[in-house]
This record gives structure tokens, C-alpha cells and sequence, in this order.
């Protein structure tokens, strides 16, 4: 009997050990977190620009516009949006987590435009990008390279030292993403390239055919900004899903297979006890 108890000894440890969480987590806002199984991943970079009738808006330390504020931002302005959650109907997004040490706040998503980028290229054109495998040195041998939001694209555009681009070793690292042709048969390729030393990251496309050059016409325009049309909150698989999944949900699936285990363990060997004594 006593090697029963030691398993049941062994079950209870097990209970206290972290269990791993797969639902999508917001960190840096305490209502965030704590509602993380209720809340929509943004598709995409999630780039949006400040669209309020007022001219500005203030973050929410909740999705509650009577709540603490925290940031302002004008019309115009960037703000990045990790998730969205539907607070009685009305359409809340949770800012990204950022470096600044500013706490990411809740803005109503009817008072955005979202933005089309570099992602949605991606996506749009996936079939006609394939991997690149040829050679690099009409870049690497060029004084400037132009860098473009994605090739074509009507955004401002990034002339940088080529040196910068090609760091290796302890100086940084860059990878080329793929590459893509377009109607005028100029080859293009994606490169991401991140320095150590001077913290710089480079990340967009280059026109192989012809890195210098910072006058191509625009011939992949970007379509108007638009509002967020998307569903904001979770489904009811999701919403399912989201109790079995998120951290409370997993802890308490786990001590009810732990009791269930315990009590088997316990009838198991006052069985075999019963039997021996027979």
C-alpha cells in the first residue's frame, strides 16, 4: 500500500508545477492579460493612423472610456494594435507592446484607419514571390541603397550605406526574405539586416536591377486607409477553446485529471489489498 501513497504524494507535487499557456497574451496591461482568452489577434502588422472626429484620442488603462488615460495621440499618428475585445458590443483594441516603457493603452477601433503595409503586399502577392538564390554584389558593391516599403510602393523610401546592410558575425546579421519580379522584369528582394553595434534595423525591399535608384515610379500603389472591419470579438468555438486553453482554464482541466488520477490510484490499491487478504 505504501508505494500507492507515494504515487499520490507524487500527483499532488505535480499539481503545483507551472502549466504552460497557449492562449495569446498582451503584456504590460493588467486588463489585457487577465482577458487575454476574449481577445482577437490582429492579422497583419496591425498599423493603424488616428482617425477621431475630436482631432485626437487618449488611451484607456481599460476598454472603458470613463477609465484611467494613459497615452494621446492626434490624428495622423501611428499607433500599433495587438488584439481586439468587444466590450458590450463596441470594439476595443489593445496597443502592441512597446520599448518606451509607456503602458499600452485601449482605444476604440471606430476611431482608427488601419494601413496597408509591407504584410499585406506579402500576402497579396505570395504566389508570385519565390526564393532567391542568385547573387548580391550589384549590391553589396553599391555607395547607397534605396530601401522600399515593399517594390513599388508609394512610401517613403530608405537610402542607407550598403555597408550597413550586410553585418555579420558579432557586428549583426541580415537574411534575404525572398524576392519578387515585376511587370518591367526588375527583380526585387526582401532583406532584413539588424546591427549589434549601432542598433540599426533595416527591413523592407531593394530593386536588384537597380539598388541606386530612388525614382522608379510608384507603380504598387497603397489603397486608402480604411476602417477596421473585421470581427472583434471571439467566436463561440473560440470563447470554448479559450477556457481549455488560457492559464486558469489549464490549471483547473489539470487538477481535475490529477483527482481523477488520485482517486484510481487509491481504488486500484485497495483492491489488490482486499484480494491479498482473501
Amino acid at each position: 500500500m505504501n508505494k500507492y501513497l507515494y504515487i499520490v504524494f507524487a500527483l499532488i507535487l505535480l499539481s503545483f508545477l507551472p502549466i504552460p499557456a497557449y492562449a495569446d497574451v498582451v503584456y504590460g496591461n493588467d486588463f489585457a492579460e487577465a482577458n487575454s482568452d476574449k481577445t482577437v489577434r490582429i492579422s497583419g502588422w496591425g498599423i493603424f493612423m488616428v482617425n477621431s472626429p475630436t482631432g485626437s484620442i487618449i488611451t484607456r488603462e481599460r476598454p472603458d472610456p470613463g477609465s484611467g488615460e494613459l497615452t494621446e495621440y492626434r490624428n495622423g499618428q501611428k499607433i500599433f494594435i495587438w488584439a481586439t475585445y468587444a466590450n458590450y458590443g463596441v470594439c476595443w483594441g489593445i496597443e502592441e507592446l512597446n520599448h518606451s516603457g509607456r503602458i499600452p493603452g485601449w482605444v476604440l477601433m471606430d476611431e482608427l484607419l488601419i494601413l496597408y503595409d509591407r504584410r499585406d503586399f506579402e500576402l497579396e502577392n505570395k504566389e508570385k514571390i519565390y526564393p532567391y538564390t542568385g547573387d548580391l554584389s550589384v549590391v553589396k558593391t553599391a555607395k547607397e541603397v534605396v530601401v522600399w516599403e515593399w517594390p513599388g510602393s508609394d512610401r517613403e523610401k530608405r537610402v542607407v550605406n550598403a555597408e550597413y546592410l550586410f553585418v555579420e558575425d558579432r557586428e549583426g546579421f541580415w537574411r534575404i526574405g525572398g524576392a519578387y519580379k515585376d511587370e518591367e522584369g526588375r527583380e526585387w528582394v526582401n532583406i532584413y539586416s539588424y546591427s549589434y553595434w549601432s542598433r540599426v534595423l533595416i527591413e523592407g525591399w531593394i530593386c536588384l536591377s537597380d539598388p541606386e535608384n530612388r525614382d522608379i515610379p510608384a507603380f504598387n500603389p497603397s489603397p486608402k486607409p480604411k476602417k477596421w472591419d473585421e470581427p472583434c470579438g471571439p467566436s463561440q468555438a473560440q470563447v470554448f477553446m479559450s477556457c481549455h486553453t488560457s492559464p486558469g482554464g489549464a490549471k483547473a482541466w489539470w487538477h481535475i485529471f490529477l483527482l481523477v488520477g488520485v482517486f484510481a490510484a487509491v481504488w486500484v490499491g485497495m483492491r489488490r489489498r482486499s484480494r491479498n487478504c482473501q
